[in-house]
């Protein structure tokens, strides 16, 4: 049987919590754009975190985590709302003590379709913002997953920020310099995603990367193209696009690579195809298309 809260907490958690509860709701409603619940057993929290002001204290980190979904959803947007409302199903918030040794004071995750605050053994009250800061909120979504989407949140935002605002001047472009009205770009990110994911030697946050490193490789194939000259030589031009007759400019990250050591690009059933492997993803991207006329 748990060990009876004595009156005078009991109190403060009355007064200085639960009649606060409405109004973050009302606020965590307003911010996520549906109904969001609060559920955090007060009294069990002052038994682990021994706090004299518990009711205090919770306020204090809902006051925070109202501002960090704030800053989420305006770092995020619709995407961040509508990923929060759609993996923590039961649109609620709650409380617990964490013994995840990778946790020092505190953080959040997704459990049971709650967000879930977090704080470690001994540390309740303490850096309360960091809890929910947007970059938490991030990896706990990131780690739940969404079971609808082929790539993870990570992924997807990268690809928003990074590789969407960008990629139509860089198509564009290279539209100019290799003399062609139309182009299609394709960066493959569902099949790179696979062949990168849990693959050694890759750096943590590789995957929040995707969109701004696969426009890199074709950055890279577009200073190489000018450097040989294809942007001012008509015949250059019409070698290429004879070699490449689908057009189209694809970026795979394959197993081995055939050609090249870091990369290599080259013409393939009419497609252009710029390749790398997994132990040499991210290096060398300023030499694709590098001695591509050799090869026309």
């Amino acid at each position: 049987m748990a060990a009876k809260v004595p009156l005078a907490v009991r109190k403060e958690l009355r007064d200085s919590w639960e009649t606060t509860i409405p109004g973050h709701e009302s606020k965590l409603t307003e911010i996520l754009g549906t109904p969001w619940k609060i559920d955090i057993d007060a009294q069990a929290i002052y038994r682990v975190g021994g706090h004299d002001s518990p009711g205090y204290m919770l306020n204090k980190y809902l006051e925070a985590t109202t501002d960090n979904l704030k800053d989420f959803v305006n770092k995020f947007g619709e995407d961040g709302k509508q990923e929060l409302n759609h993996v923590a199903t039961a649109h609620t918030i709650t409380m617990d003590e964490t013994e995840d040794p990778g946790i020092s004071y505190c953080g959040c995750d997704i459990h049971e379709g709650k967000l879930r605050i977090l704080f470690a053994k001994t540390y309740f009250a303490t850096n309360i913002y960091q809890a929910t800061y947007p970059d938490t909120l991030q990896a706990a979504l990131n780690k739940a997953g969404n079971s609808s989407a082929s790539l993870n949140f990570n992924v997807r935002s990268g690809i928003k920020s990074d590789w969407d605002p960008k990629i139509e001047d860089l198509k564009k472009r290279l539209q100019k310099i290799i003399g062609v009205d139309e182009l299609t770009i394709t960066p493959n990110f569902e099949a790179n995603f696979s062949a990168l994911d849990g693959k050694p030697g890759l750096d943590r946050d590789w995957d929040k990367a995707l969109g701004s490193r696969t426009l890199t490789y074709f950055e890279g194939l577009a200073d190489n193209l000018v450097q040989a000259g294809f942007d001012k030589d008509d015949m250059l031009q019409e070698g290429l696009q004879e070699a490449f007759e689908k057009k189209e400019i694809k970026f795979e990250v394959v197993s081995k690579l055939s050609k090249g050591t870091y990369n290599e690009t080259l013409p393939e059933d009419g497609v252009l195809v710029i390749r790398t492997n997994p132990e040499n993803y991210n290096v060398n991207t300023h030499q694709v298309g590098y001695g591509l006329v050799d090869l026309l």
